[in-house]
Parts: C-alpha cells; sequence; structure tokens
C-alpha cells in the first residue's frame, strides 16, 4: 500500500514537537490526554501494530473532539 506523501511542513512541525517530546522523556502528556490508553499505545507501537495504534488515537481523538 503507498501512502501520499504529506505536506513537508507538516510533516517537519510534528517531528520537531515528538524530537522535543522525546528529549524530555514527556510521557506525562501522553499519559494526561489519553489515560489508560497511553499504556496500550505504546505497546502497540513497541510491537509494531500501528494500525491499532492509530486506531486507539482516532477513537481518543473522536472521544475529545465529542465533548
Amino acid at each position: 500500500m503507498q501512502v501520499p506523501p504529506e505536506d513537508p511542513a507538516t510533516v517537519c512541525a510534528v517531528l520537531e514537537r515528538l524530537d522535543a517530546l522525546l528529549a524530555q522523556s514527556d510521557t506525562a502528556a501522553l499519559r494526561a490526554a489519553l489515560g489508560a490508553q497511553a499504556e496500550q499505545l505504546g505497546r502497540a507501537i513497541g510491537q509494531f501494530e500501528f494500525a491499532a495504534a492509530r486506531e486507539m488515537l482516532r477513537t481518543q481523538l473522536e472521544l475529545k473532539e465529542a465533548r
């Protein structure tokens, strides 16, 4: 499956934000945003289950947007 290229500026912004969080080991922000789902998300990413991780994130986004 080919994924269409994203806007380079958007990709850079996301990567820079991720870099900053990793540099700070800022898992607290992730836990605050996702609660118990943060650990499940981390496990999914660690096991290269990216589709499952994405689904978890999208579910959380939908829940937060509905509020």
